[in-house]
């Protein structure tokens, strides 16, 4: 099987993939048959060159609210939690590169007084 017939697959079951440097990632897990995930695995370099050379738009690759992951949000908690989760949310978008997300993992985050 071709890495365009693997992610013609997954595509047709609805399962989002993004690759992230050496990983592939996808949503949602549960999608996934056992089958295609070992295929997928056995095949992942070649995988993660096809997509990597066939971009989609950030829209059709990550859906924050329906299909992606999800960030918790609370007034009440920690800065740096909230800043290291909605990094953790972006990773795989390919609108915020592997090296961009690093340089902003060490930025520093605080809240604003809100009135």
């Amino acid at each position: 099987m071709t890495a365009n017939e693997l992610i013609f697959e997954a595509r047709q079951l609805g399962i989002v993939l993004v690759p992230d440097g050496t990983s592939l990632r996808f949503w949602p897990k549960a999608a996934m048959p056992e089958e295609l995930a070992a295929k997928m695995a056995s095949h992942k370099e070649e995988v993660l060159r096809e997509l990597a050379s066939h971009p989609v738009e950030r829209d059709e690759q990550i859906n924050l609210v329906d299909g992606g992951p999800k960030i918790r949000s609370s007034h009440s908690m920690d800065p740096a939690a909230a800043w290291q989760a909605t990094l953790d949310a972006l990773t795989g978008d390919p609108e915020f590169p592997a090296d961009v997300l690093s340089a902003l993992r060490t930025t520093e985050v605080h809240w604003a007084n809100a009135a």
